[in-house]
């Protein structure tokens, strides 16, 4: 991983100041603030024009924004000077935290319309009228290894050793908040200990931290967040609420669906994950019913980011959640519910049946009834579900060969990152075979 790359002879370690505390000095060389960037104030540029800002300057929008950072000769000293920062503030507002709390109290002006979908069509056969609330929470990544740079200062340029998976984003955010060129940032990526999207673009930020006090100290500097600061600081999967009505047949066929989908983006808008969702909400059902609105809701969080599958894991669940609810208040088994809503011309049910026969579903499902019969307090479960996922290929990233004439060996350098897949070796693999 990133922090098992060579340690310097004269390096520094440093830390984020983000508690409320007086700062020591101790074998502590300086604190840096927005003031002493060079360049952009900026590690990543949110659209519209929106800038994540490297360090707080006037106001903070969320506890744990990072207002400065520390440079000592070790960790250890780093941490414990930035706990004793002493941070001074006035005219605090009351912080909203939640989802619910802005849609229920209306604030209109934290709620920004991101896109839609309009139902093709609105069917009459209605029987049952459904209305509920899906929520789900906030999901830490837990990657194992914590957002980590070492970047060292040469004559010409800065090598920047980051746990990203995004080095170009890396490369750009290090640049623009330096002032410098991009060829003067060289950006190495070892391995991930995991990812899971947080170390898409929150890397950004801790990098181009780095890269400042190196830069401006001419001398190695190396950053390991630990897990306290990681989790407070760096945001999470983001929050998802959601209001719907549903009206269905006696079988449970969907005849409208209206939903508006809130989503916790944080101190900055994210209308990126915003219309990403949208390509999930119908999970495989027919959809020319479906009625969608995506808000982006602005809370006193950090800016939540990508997190395992973004979009497909909350609008999944939210589906499913909607199907379930429809049998219960039909009184239908959710597996005819979920055959009722599927299109005709879908595979899925004829994949479902033999799922439901090679699994004895309904043999099991008298099992179940049965057991829950006979006993009052232990109860028992089965059920099944479907999921799809619209697969799509972004990555273009090329490889480069290099075959060394003296002796035959061969060099490779590809654009992938190396996070848990096998990359490397699976790299390796491919090229052993096409040599041999």
């Amino acid at each position: 991983m990133t922090n098992q790359t060579r340690r310097t002879k004269y390096g520094l370690n440093w830390y984020f100041a983000i508690e409320p505390l007086v700062a020591s000095k101790t074998s502590t060389h300086l604190m840096l603030c927005a003031e002493d960037i060079p360049g952009e104030n900026c590690f990543l540029r949110v659209p519209g024009d929106i800038q994540d800002k490297i360090f707080a300057v006037g106001q903070t929008d969320y506890a744990g924004q990072a207002v400065g950072v520390i440079v000592a000769e070790s960790q250890t000293i780093a941490m414990n000077a930035a706990k004793k920062v002493q941070i001074n503030y006035s005219k605090v507002d009351p912080p909203v935290l939640s989802l619910s709390e802005v849609v229920d109290e209306k604030l209109d002006d934290r709620i920004i319309e991101f896109d839609s979908i309009t139902p093709k069509r609105k069917k009459s056969d209605i029987k049952y009228k459904v209305n509920g609330r899906w929520e789900l929470k906030a999901q830490y990544h837990f990657m194992m290894e914590t957002l980590t740079c070492i970047v060292v200062p040469k004559e010409t340029h800065l090598e920047v050793y980051s746990s990203t998976q995004h080095p170009a984003s890396v490369q750009e955010a290090i640049s623009k908040a330096l002032g410098i060129p991009a060829h003067r940032v060289s950006i190495t990526v070892r391995r991930l200990g995991g990812g899971y999207g947080a170390k898409l673009d929150r890397a950004n930020h801790t990098s181009a931290v780095c890269a400042l006090a190196a830069h401006l100290l001419h001398r190695p500097v190396r950053m390991v967040l630990n897990l306290e600061t990681n989790m407070e600081w760096m945001g999470k999967r983001l929050p998802n609420l959601c209001d719907y009505e549903v009206g269905v047949n006696d079988s449970g066929g969907i005849q409208y669906l209206n939903a508006d989908i809130y989503q916790d983006n944080g101190n900055a808008p994210s209308k990126f994950i915003a219309v990403h969702s949208l390509k999930h909400a119908g999970n495989g059902y027919d959809t020319s019913t479906h009625g969608y609105t995506m808000f982006g809701v602005l809370t006193n969080h950090a800016w939540n980011t990508f997190c395992r599958a973004p979009g497909s894991t909350e609008h999944i669940s939210l589906m499913e959640n909607i199907m379930e609810h429809i049998a219960v208040t039909t009184n239908k088994d959710p597996v005819s519910v979920r055959l009722a809503n599927l299109p005709k011309e879908s595979s899925l049910p004829k994949m479902i049946d033999d799922l439901l026969n090679s699994s004895q579903y309904y043999s099991r499902l008298e099992q179940v009834d049965d057991f829950n019969m006979k006993n009052r307090w232990k109860k028992r479960g089965l059920n099944m579900s479907t999921m799809t996922y619209p697969f799509y290929y972004r990555s273009n990233f090329h490889a480069h060969v290099s075959i060394f004439a003296s002796d035959a060996t061969v060099t490779i350098s590809h654009g992938g990152v190396e996070m848990g897949q096998g990359i490397n070796t699976k790299v390796l693999m491919l090229q052993a075979v096409q040599v041999a």
